[in-house]
C-alpha cells in the first residue's frame, strides 16, 4: 500500500494551474483547475502523486493511515499521552419507498475514536471528492443519513473537531424497474327484434237440405268461415362477450453517472468577467480565446458527471451534488483539458442533455475583438 498524505496546492491570484493526482485508491481523479476566485485545492494523494505548473506551490499538510482510514494534520497534539485511536464508525445501505433506482439510502453512526466530538461529514463518488466537498455540519449528532442517492459507489468522510478524520465506501444497487400497465376493455351488445303476422282467410260452403215447402228443389244456405292466425312477436337478443384485458411491463435499467467533466462559462474580458452561456457557438469561440489575449483568467467551473456510455450527442449530463440528480440547464459551456485554448470544445446542451459538440479549431476565425 502507497503512503498516503495531505496536500494544499495554490496559485497566486492573477495566475493559473491543472493539478492532477492518484488518490488513495490508486485511481486518477478529475484534473483541477486554479484560476479566477478559485485559487486552492485541499486532497488526499499518493505520496509524490501531485503534479502542477510551476506557478502552483504545493504544501504536505497531513499524512494518512496507508490504508486509507484517517489522516492527521501535521503539528495536531493531544494534551495526554494516550493515543487517540483513529475516527470510525459504522456505515450501511438501504432502499427506500419502491426500491428503484434513486431511492439509495447510506446511513453512519456508532462514531468512536479521535476526540470524541465529531464535526462535519462529507460524501462524493471518491475519496478525494468526499474530502473536497462541502462539508456538511453535525452540530452535535451522532449519526447520518444520505437519501435519493442513484445507483453508485459513494465514499463518506467523517471529521472530528481536531481535523482528523477517517474515509469509508459503500456501493447503493437499488433496482430500477418501471413498470407501465395498459387496460384495454370493450362490451359489444347487439339486439335484434322480429314480430311475424300471417292471416289467413278460408271460405267454405256447407250444403244444408231444408224443407221449405218447395214442390221441387232444394234451398241452400251459405255460411261464410274466416279462419286468423297470427303468430306471436318473436325477440332475439345478442351479447357479445367483453373483451380481453393486456398488460405490458417494460424494465429499464440504467447505468449509474460514474464519470466526471468540468465545464466553464465565464471569463475575464476587457477587464470583467463575461457569462457567455447565452451567446451563439460562434460568439462563445471568440470569447472564449480572447480570455488568452494577456493573462487568462476564466471560470463558472460546474463539474457534471455522465454514464460509462461516453460524451456524445444525446449524453444525459448529471449534478455533481450528492444523488447525482439529471442537470437541466441549457447553454454553451467551454470543455478545456490542455493548452493551447484552441483544443477546446464547445459543448451545447439543452435542458441537461448535450445536443452538439463543436471544436473552437473548426469553427469559423474571429475577427478584431471590440471591447465595449
Amino acid at each position: 500500500m502507497a503512503n498516503i498524505e495531505l496536500y494544499t496546492v495554490s496559485v497566486p491570484k492573477g495566475q493559473h494551474s491543472k493539478v492532477d493526482w492518484t488518490e488513495c485508491d490508486i485511481n486518477p481523479p478529475p484534473t483541477q483547475y486554479l484560476y479566477g476566485r478559485f485559487t486552492s485545492i485541499d486532497l488526499q494523494a499518493v505520496n509524490g502523486s501531485v503534479s502542477a505548473s510551476s506557478a502552483a506551490t504545493i504544501t504536505v499538510i497531513g499524512y494518512c493511515n496507508d490504508d486509507c482510514t484517517g489522516c492527521y494534520l501535521i503539528g495536531q497534539t493531544t494534551t495526554t499521552s494516550t493515543t487517540i485511536p483513529p475516527v470510525n464508525f459504522t456505515i450501511s445501505t438501504t432502499c427506500l419507498g419502491t426500491g428503484i433506482d434513486g431511492t439509495g439510502k447510506i446511513s453512519i453512526g456508532s462514531f468512536s475514536g479521535g476526540n470524541g466530538t465529531y464535526y462535519s461529514v462529507g460524501i462524493g463518488i471518491s475519496a478525494g471528492a468526499a474530502l473536497s466537498a462541502t462539508p456538511t455540519l453535525l452540530s452535535g449528532a451522532t449519526s447520518y443519513d444520505y437519501t435519493t442517492l442513484t445507483n453508485g459507489t459513494y465514499h463518506i468522510i467523517l471529521r472530528d473537531s481536531s481535523g482528523s478524520s477517517t474515509t469509508k465506501n459503500i456501493t447503493v444497487s437499488c433496482t430500477n424497474t418501471t413498470t407501465t400497465t395498459s387496460t384495454s376493455t370493450s362490451t359489444s351488445t347487439s339486439t335484434s327484434t322480429s314480430t311475424s303476422t300471417s292471416t289467413s282467410t278460408s271460405t267454405s260452403t256447407t250444403t244444408i237440405a231444408i224443407d221449405c215447402n218447395y214442390s221441387t228443389g232444394t234451398a241452400v244456405v251459405v255460411y261464410p268461415t274466416t279462419t286468423t292466425t297470427t303468430s306471436a312477436p318473436t325477440t332475439t337478443t345478442t351479447t357479445a362477450a367483453p373483451t380481453t384485458t393486456t398488460t405490458t411491463t417494460t424494465t429499464t435499467t440504467l447505468p449509474p453517472p460514474t464519470e466526471s467533466i468540468t465545464l466553464n462559462y465565464y471569463g475575464d474580458i476587457c477587464g470583467a468577467p463575461k457569462d457567455w452561456r447565452a451567446g451563439t457557438v460562434q460568439e462563445v469561440k471568440c470569447d472564449w480565446l480572447e480570455v488568452f489575449d494577456g493573462t487568462p483568467s476564466y471560470g463558472g467551473i460546474i463539474m457534471l458527471y455522465y454514464t460509462a456510455a461516453g460524451i456524445n450527442v444525446g449524453t444525459q449530463l448529471y449534478s455533481s451534488t450528492a444523488g447525482n440528480p439529471p442537470m437541466n440547464d441549457t447553454g454553451n459551456y467551454i470543455y478545456y483539458v490542455s493548452y493551447p485554448p484552441s483544443t477546446a470544445k464547445v459543448i451545447t446542451i439543452a435542458n441537461g442533455i448535450i445536443t452538439a459538440i463543436n471544436n473552437v479549431s473548426d469553427l469559423p476565425a474571429c475577427g478584431t475583438y471590440n471591447c465595449p
